[in-house]
């Protein structure tokens, strides 16, 4: 994969050296400062900052487990049996996520 690897975490700002109307989601094993993957300004009045950023915090083990789920169910599909469009629809998702056709990924 060629995004950065997996934990991401949520860090609000404290105020010292980053702002605290923002939150960042960063790499684990470096403060923020560092690695930032992205960042959020609070004075945003949308609201959904925090849910956002644990969201994209949570992709890449999301990503994973979806390539890991993909596998299973591929090695029981049936085109006759329902949950053929899901598999179509999780790998879609995976080629979307990684710029990847899934035979590539896999």
């Amino acid at each position: 994969m060629n995004h950065t690897p997996g934990p991401w975490w949520v860090e609000k700002g404290d105020g010292d050296c980053t702002p605290k109307t923002m939150i960042y989601v960063c790499h684990e094993g470096t403060s923020c400062d560092e690695t930032t993957i992205c960042n959020f300004d609070t004075t945003d009045r949308r609201g959904n900052h925090d849910a956002n950023a644990r969201l994209i915090a949570a992709a890449p083990e999301m990503l994973e487990a979806l390539i890991d789920a993909y596998k299973i169910i591929r090695q029981h599909e049936n085109p006759d049996l329902p949950g053929s469009a899901e598999l179509r629809a999780i790998k879609s998702v995976i080629e979307r996520a990684t710029g990847r056709k899934i035979e590539e990924v896999i």
